[in-house]
C-alpha cells in the first residue's frame, strides 16, 4: 500500500500539479509558453486518439456497447441534474447554472489519465477502450448543457418581453 502512495506522490502529474501549487503560494510568474501549451495540449490529444483508437481496433462492438451506451446515458444525465440542483437548490442564475453543468458534463483528460495510470500501478488495467468511453462522455455533457443554457435565456427573456409588453398602457 505504502509502495502505491509513493509511486503516486512521485508520478510526473503529482510533482507538476505540486510545483503549480508551490509556485501560486510564491507568487511565482511560473508558466508555460503559449505555444508549448498549445503544443503539448495537441499532443496529449493526439496520443489518447491514437491509443484509443488502437486499443478500440481489438475490441467487439458486443464488448463496447453496453458501456458506451452508459456512458453517453451518464454524459446527458450528468449535466442535467447538475443544472436542475444549481438552479433549484442552489439558486443560480440560468447562465452560471448552464456553465457549470456544462463544466460537470466535461472530462478533465488529465484527470482520465492520471485515473488510468492508477488503475495500472495498483495491477487493475483498465480496457483499452476507455479513451473511446472519454471521447463518447465529453460530447453530450458540453451539448445539453449549452442546450439548455441557451432554450433557458431564450425562454425568459421572450418571458421577460410579454410581460414588459403587457405591463404597457395602449
Amino acid at each position: 500500500m505504502l509502495d502505491v502512495l509513493r509511486i503516486n506522490l512521485c508520478s510526473p502529474l503529482t510533482l507538476s500539479f505540486a510545483l503549480g501549487v508551490f509556485a501560486r503560494l510564491v507568487r511565482s510568474e511560473l508558466s508555460l509558453p503559449r505555444d508549448l501549451y498549445t503544443a503539448l495540449s495537441i499532443y496529449l490529444m493526439f496520443a489518447l486518439g491514437l491509443k484509443g483508437g488502437v486499443e478500440l481496433s481489438h475490441s467487439s462492438l458486443s464488448v463496447i456497447a453496453w458501456p458506451a451506451f452508459v456512458t453517453v446515458l451518464l454524459g446527458i444525465l450528468t449535466p442535467i441534474s447538475a443544472y436542475l440542483v444549481l438552479r433549484k437548490l442552489g439558486k443560480f442564475n440560468i447562465a452560471d447554472s448552464a456553465g457549470i453543468a456544462a463544466h460537470y458534463g466535461s472530462v478533465s483528460a488529465v484527470t482520465f489519465i492520471a485515473a488510468q495510470q492508477f488503475a495500472v500501478s495498483v495491477g487493475a488495467p483498465p480496457e483499452g477502450f476507455m479513451p473511446t468511453l472519454l471521447t463518447l462522455l465529453e460530447i453530450p455533457g458540453i451539448q445539453i448543457a449549452l442546450a439548455i443554457g441557451a432554450f433557458q435565456l431564450a425562454a425568459s427573456s421572450q418571458n421577460e418581453n410579454g410581460t414588459a409588453a403587457e405591463r404597457r398602457p395602449a
